[in-house]
């Protein structure tokens, strides 16, 4: 079974996504804040989080970062990231918790001292914004990110080669000379901050990515980037296994409209341990996955709902999903040159759970070298 994935929840949160990852991963990193973690206790209830905590599948951290860009004037642009203070987040995340559930007296107390204990702080280092800041004066990447912004706008200047001169002005502000417009560079900006976050969270709590569709077209580039320069010198082909399991149970849709509710899917995800324990020990395969279906669909929980084809790539490098799953796989341990990103990330397996329709995440090596090169 594969091992860990980070699931951010920050603003916004609905169970099913959740559910599918307890499936197939042996840990969840779930990141909330004061938007989402009121919900999350509603949803999920606040004994069962606790009990996933101390079995160990899931760890509960707060957002105490915010990452962002944005055009200031003229040629002046803003690209950051900062955190707030520790024990006041934590409160502040409590207390709408509390409010949002209606806690008072002996329950608020109890529930008081359970979070206290179950929430964890998650801050980006100190080292992220020189890490972000090698990353926008890489000559390929912000290049690229602005060249992403453009496609994913249809605009009509994607032909146009222009320079893009970056100059550091103070912290967390850069002057950019280029003559591509404003807010395909204002644009390319946030994708590359959000981007280079996904992945320095990977490095930290080294576990795989789960992204909305705004972040996977940086994340494609980047990963490519790092699997070609781990790989430059190595003339085999990346080993990909397709697999595809009909009839799966649509987990998440049967979460997200409330047909189930979370103490169900926890009667489920305990029958289905044993056999995650048991996948651990095998190679990934149809066969596996058809038998790992068959058991969920006996069980209780799966009468009357929906179903979807679940379809994954596989590979001893690094491996993608389409529409439920990203897979587990071996970790690269040696890296050759880059940026401050890539050598933070030399663990890293860089794995991505899409949200959304299948994107050609991984690619062989031959075209790796043709596109980035």
């Amino acid at each position: 079974m594969f091992e860990r994935i980070i699931v951010d929840a920050k603003n916004s949160f609905r169970p099913g996504f959740l559910c599918e990852c307890l499936l197939f991963y042996k840990k969840i990193i779930l990141i909330g804040d004061k938007g989402s973690f009121p919900k999350i206790v509603r949803e999920c209830g606040l004994d069962n989080l606790l009990y996933l905590v101390k079995q160990n599948l899931l760890e509960l951290r707060i957002s105490e970062s915010a990452i962002g860009a944005g055009h200031v004037k003229d040629d002046i642009y803003t690209i950051s990231s900062y955190g707030a203070d520790r024990a006041g987040r934590k409160n502040d995340v409590i207390d709408a918790i509390f409010s949002f559930n209606g806690l008072l007296g002996h329950e608020r107390y109890i529930a008081g001292n359970t979070l206290e204990m179950i929430l964890l702080p998650f801050v980006n280092g100190e080292n992220y914004l020189d890490t972000l800041e090698e990353e926008i004066f890489h000559p390929e990447h912000l290049h690229s990110a602005v060249k992403l912004e453009c496609a994913i706008k249809k605009t009509d200047i994607l032909s146009i080669e222009t320079d893009i001169k970056v100059y550091k002005t103070s912290e967390g502000f850069f002057k950019i000379k280029t003559d591509y417009p404003k807010d395909i560079v204002t644009g390319a900006l946030i994708r590359l901050n959000f981007g280079t976050n996904e992945i320095y969270k990977a490095n930290f709590f080294n576990a795989e990515v789960s992204a909305d569709r705004f972040n996977i077209p940086y994340l494609e580039y980047r990963s490519n980037k790092l699997l070609l320069k781990r790989h430059q010198s190595n003339s085999e082909l990346l080993d990909l296994n397709r697999i595809e399991v009909p009839g799966f149970a649509d987990i998440k849709k049967t979460m997200n409209s409330s047909f189930r509710s979370f103490s169900e899917f926890l009667d489920l995800l305990n029958e289905a341990r044993k056999f995650k324990e048991f996948l651990d020990k095998e190679s990934f395969d149809n066969g596996l996955m058809a038998e790992y279906n068959k058991m969920i669909l006996k069980h209780p929980f799966s009468k009357k709902i929906s179903f979807k084809i679940l379809k994954f790539i596989v590979s001893d490098i690094t491996g993608t999903y389409a529409n439920s799953y990203a897979p587990g796989s071996k970790k690269i341990t040696k890296i050759i040159t880059g940026t401050a990103l890539d050598k933070i990330a030399s663990n890293w397996t860089p794995n991505l759970f899409v949200r959304g329709p299948y994107k050609n995440f991984l690619m062989h090596i031959t075209d790796l070298r043709r596109l980035y090169a």
